[in-house]
């Protein structure tokens, strides 16, 4: 076969110059949107929401949490051999388990779409918590909304680094702890607010 090759080819030139197809260009998509990418500061297992408002958000299906938010729509998301790079250094950073009293593994089950907003579906021991991410309705801010059912109240930690206003229409918030009754767990928003 070598030697076909050779004598087939003998006299002929290689052909230098363009490629013989076109480069990969991501196609524009609309807002907002989810990919599995490996984040920067987060597990391989990790989504991207691209959210209409300018934000991005890391979460990381593997320890069932948010990691951190920065600002940018183009984060180059498709590179098997490097994780994504950001546009910009993230914001707000989670520096602890939200639900950092319950002591089991997290198990992720899957998301779903609801009106393009991803809603994460996981279990942390006897809880099953859904979390949808969208776009707040104030300028810079994203909104996630829990429904842990079946609880008898929860404390949520809500560490972080970065300059942001937390709050939440239910419970109650100081020192950024959020305590909710077995009542308010089943349904509560947090809204995180870019200073």
């Amino acid at each position: 076969i070598h030697d076909y090759i050779l004598s087939a080819t003998k006299g002929i030139k290689n052909k230098s110059g363009k490629s013989l197809y076109p480069k990969f260009k991501e196609p524009k998509r609309e807002l907002p949107y989810v990919v599995r990418a490996s984040m920067p500061d987060s597990s391989p297992a990790s989504v991207a929401v691209v959210l209409e408002n300018g934000l991005s958000v890391c979460w990381d299906t593997e320890a069932c949490r948010m990691r951190y938010i920065y600002v940018g729509e183009k984060t180059n998301l498709f590179s098997m051999w490097k994780p994504a790079s950001l546009q910009n250094k993230p914001f707000y950073t989670e520096t602890s388990m939200i639900f950092s009293k319950i002591d089991a593994k997290p198990q992720f089950l899957g998301y779903r779409l609801l009106e393009k907003d991803p809603v994460f579906l996981y279990r942390l021991g006897p809880l099953e918590v859904s979390e949808r991410i969208s776009a707040g309705s104030e300028e810079g801010s994203v909104s996630r909304i829990f429904s842990v059912p079946n609880t008898d109240g929860l404390t949520l930690d809500l560490s972080h680094e970065g300059k942001v206003t937390i709050t939440s229409d239910k419970g109650t918030l100081k020192d950024h702890k959020l305590t909710l009754l077995p009542e308010e767990a089943k349904s509560f928003t947090l809204t995180i607010t870019k200073k």
